[in-house]
């Protein structure tokens, strides 16, 4: 859902583009009525949301997609370091530029979020490798 892990709140561009050339002609009340019928649904799957409850601009700032976030938290969940998230995201955006700035898609997303959570829990700048990571370094 938006203004977590994922992009702004739909109603908060039509809200800002309306009555302007760019106006998206989109109804902010139905939108509001469509987004009552999500909360409820949302609340359901509660136990699978991450920690993250509203905007986090390093999503921004460091270009790392919300779904690789919220795999992260979850890995660091299961091997109770959570509290290296905010190390991670750091470490991302070095490990990015040292594999020269390929684009945060599937599968190298997870391919550098697989390394940079490597390269802090285990406090070694590459001291151990994935094969992805290898194969992903030669071009292979």
């Amino acid at each position: 859902m938006s203004m977590t892990y994922g992009h702004s709140a739909t109603e908060t561009l039509v809200s800002m583009f309306s009555d302007r050339e760019a106006d998206l002609g989109l109804d902010i009340n139905l939108l509001g009525e469509i987004s009552d019928y999500f909360r409820v649904i949302r609340e359901k799957y509660s136990e699978f949301e991450g920690s993250l409850k509203g905007v986090d601009s390093t999503m921004l700032i460091k270009q790392v997609p919300g779904g690789m976030l919220s795999n992260l938290e979850s890995q660091l969940k299961t091997i109770n370091q959570q509290d290296k998230l905010e190390k991670i995201k750091d470490e991302i955006a070095k490990v990015r530029e040292d594999f020269g700035y390929p684009p945060l898609v599937t599968p190298v997303s997870q391919i550098i979020g697989a390394q940079s959570l490597l390269n802090v829990t285990e406090n070694s700048k590459y001291g151990s490798l994935t094969s992805e990571t290898k194969k992903l370094v030669l071009g292979a």
